[in-house]
């Protein structure tokens, strides 16, 4: 088995390490590796620290689709296999995810890890939700694991990668009859318009919104709400998967800055059109997908996506507060994406709970990491979370606060003996 030394990357660039990486090319493979203190990692797509560690397991080589059943909308395939490799397979017969993450190049495995959601989950949830059943490799011993086996299943979903190595997965897909997404674009300049919007709303399929961050004034927040719903007619099915641009000669001369944000944001707002549209699946769910490397142009230092959570309620006082905090610090949100959330599963670690959810991306400074504590605090004492797999910055004493089952999985993880077999930097620095 393949095995190298390097210097690995979270996908925001901020967090490094000087790992081994193991390249497993069959799952007999992982069989072999008899070392401890490892972690698994998929497309390298967290954004922090999670799938970084002394050592690396890498699912890149078990990328297999094993069985796909066209009549029951099911498929099973290996840990390593790329949303978009699914795409590509399942889009013409008629089935679409259940529920995807933001970009197609994530894995299977690190979706189950991460238990992601997607624009839709005030309406279906997570993506364990749709788990059939999954491989696990445990100590050396791999496990048939299905939501009868509650601890192993509410431990691995959202579990980090922290109870072993997902070796493969069997889950339900979602009838489609078009390819096409039926987009509803809206405009508004306050956020309780937004909101108000979002809610009258709530049956729309995907529902999610771009907020103007840095370039509000006197409260008046600019926004765009997209509403997306499956075309219902028949039409041609396919996915129109478009190569990615290489802006790499660009991204090494442009970096992103707080000017060039607020003119792209100004042009952004004013001549975004609005009204109805039809957009096929891959611009609707993956615009970023795109640009190659675009994590890139935030520089060197890197830069990192806080997404937080917080409650209905007050929620547009307490989201004026944290701005308040923004400018505080002068630091302000390059990119933010605000969802509504639904009811939250029996994961311990899983980050989705009725509410909001607002991601964000900050280009480093030196005061980044004081702002990011005191928004936890803030966030803490009003019932709200941070998603781990978006995690950089959280104490060790605060994750308990946001994550009350943490006590159970670190009791399954102790009793398992799994402290000493599965380890990254986000477990050490959580002390998880």
């Amino acid at each position: 088995m393949k095995s190298i030394y390097t210097n690995i990357f979270g996908w925001s660039r901020l967090q490094r390490s000087f790992s081994k990486i193991y390249y497993p090319k069959k799952i007999k493979d992982i069989n072999l590796l008899n070392i401890e203190k490892v972690i698994a990692r998929g497309s390298g797509l967290s954004y922090g620290d999670s799938a970084l560690g002394k050592y690396v397991c890498s699912s890149k080589k078990l990328n297999k689709i094993i069985k796909f059943d066209k009549k029951k909308g099911t498929i099973e395939c290996e840990s390593g296999v790329t949303f978009n490799q699914i795409l590509e397979t399942i889009v013409k017969s008629g089935w679409f995810f259940h529920v995807t993450p933001g970009s197609s190049f994530a894995t299977i495995g690190g979706a189950i890890a991460a238990d992601v959601h997607g624009k839709n989950h005030h309406i279906e949830g997570s993506f364990s939700d749709y788990l059939i059943s999954f491989k696990l490799i445990k100590k050396n011993k791999i496990f048939n694991v299905n939501k009868k086996n509650k601890q192993l299943f509410r431990s691995t979903c959202s579990g980090m990668g922290l109870t072993g190595f997902i070796l493969s997965a069997k889950f339900k897909l979602k009838k489609i009859t078009s390819h096409l997404i039926v987009s509803k674009t809206k405009k508004f300049n306050t956020l309780g318009s937004l909101i108000k919007e979002i809610k009258l709303n709530f049956n729309s399929e995907y529902s999610v919104a771009w907020l103007d961050l840095i370039g509000n004034k006197n409260n008046k927040i600019n926004s765009i709400l997209y509403l997306g719903n499956h075309k219902r007619t028949s039409s041609e099915l396919k996915f129109r998967y478009k190569k990615q641009l290489n802006l790499s000669v660009l991204n090494k001369i442009i970096f992103l800055n707080d000017t060039i944000i607020k003119l792209f944001n100004y042009f952004y707002f004013n001549f975004s059109k609005k009204g109805e549209t039809e957009v096929d699946l891959f611009k609707y769910f993956y615009p970023l997908d795109r640009i190659k490397n675009w994590n890139r142009f935030y520089g060197k230092k890197g830069f990192t996506q806080y997404q937080i959570l917080l409650p209905e309620k007050k929620f547009i006082k307490n989201l004026q507060i944290i701005n308040k905090v923004l400018n505080k610090y002068k630091n302000k949100p390059y990119l933010a994406v605000l969802k509504l959330m639904g009811k939250k599963n029996n994961n311990y670690l899983s980050f989705p709970k009725k509410g909001y959810s607002l991601a964000m991306d900050f280009k480093y400074s030196n005061n980044l990491k004081s702002m990011i504590v005191e928004i936890d605090k803030f966030i803490i004492k009003n019932g709200g979370r941070i998603y781990l797999a978006k995690d950089s910055f959280l104490a060790k004493e605060n994750i308990k606060k946001m994550y009350p089952m943490i006590t159970k999985f670190n009791k399954i993880r102790k009793r398992e003996e799994l402290f000493n077999y599965y380890e990254s930097n986000q477990s050490l620095r959580l002390n998880i």
